[in-house]
């Protein structure tokens, strides 16, 4: 299968677009590909070379390229400057999940821990049933 990224490019100084794509579709494999999947905004493709064909593409020409990339999950969001053969710099946007914190665990162990989420998650839901449908299936008021 694979994943997919959506790919942009944005090339400094801007004139030379042209160049870097002729360029990027004769050197890379599946150049041409690459090159209309750039131009067709929002489509996504498996570039798993990416780096290393910019690298290719950039060595010893007049411009740099930006590379934005977002892959198909939700915190793959990165951007990339390739200039003269190399990675010049790169972004990645860094999502860090927090830990609940301690006072709202301690004590628990973890089966007490899942048991009290699914209690809240039912209730949850059973609040969002009206009276008459929790009747119906001979379900409890949540309180």
């Amino acid at each position: 299968m694979g994943y997919r990224t959506r790919f942009e490019a944005t090339v400094f100084p801007s004139n030379a677009m042209e160049l870097f794509l002729d360029r990027l579709e004769s050197t890379v494999r599946d150049g041409e590909f690459v090159r209309e999947r750039l131009a067709e905004e929002g489509e996504g493709m498996k570039w798993y070379d990416c780096e290393d064909d910019m690298c290719k593409v950039t060595k010893g020409q007049p411009y740099a390229v930006m590379i934005d990339g977002e892959g198909e999950e939700s915190a793959d969001v990165w951007r990339a400057l390739f200039r003269d053969g190399k990675l010049v710099w790169e972004w990645k946007l860094k999502v860090d999940r927090p830990e609940p914190p301690a006072e709202h665990i301690q004590g628990l162990d973890c089966a007490e821990g899942v048991a009290m989420l699914v209690q809240q998650r039912r209730d949850a839901v059973l609040r969002r049933l009206s009276p008459e449908d929790r009747a119906l299936f001979g379900l409890p008021d949540p309180g």
